[in-house]
């Protein structure tokens, strides 16, 4: 199995972090990589609940570019609404053919959130 990163640009609520790593948790995913993020407090740790060695375990780093660095496959999300009546919230957007295989095993995969004040 490729090892999985989950990365979080600009997180602004320490509690929203927590849950990021709670759920990481449940899903058998460990690397959590950080581009500017809030002060980690009580509270990302009272919502991490069994998760707090993601937390410990996080890396911030100074750049988005530095968080993707050795990635192969990356797949990222926004909240942003989209303009017209309907108003969709997260219409996936593809850039070219996905691939089908993100390489080796080695490889590592990269989810990334961008910041909820941009979409």
């Amino acid at each position: 199995m490729p090892a999985y990163r989950v990365v979080l640009v600009s997180p602004m609520h320490e509690g929203n972090v927590g849950a990021v790593a709670r759920s990481m948790a449940n899903f058998g995913f460990h690397e959590l990589y950080m581009v500017d993020p809030c002060d980690l407090g009580d509270e990302a740790y009272k919502r991490a609940k069994h998760a707090g060695h993601i937390l410990d375990d996080s890396k911030v780093v100074d750049s988005f570019e530095d968080a993707l660095e050795g990635c192969s496959l990356v797949v990222g999300t926004s909240g942003k609404v989209t303009e017209g009546e309907k108003h969709f919230i997260r219409i996936p957007e593809r850039r070219g053919r996905s691939p089908r295989r993100s390489g080796t095993t080695r490889d590592a995969s990269r989810c990334c959130s961008d910041p909820r004040t941009s979409g």
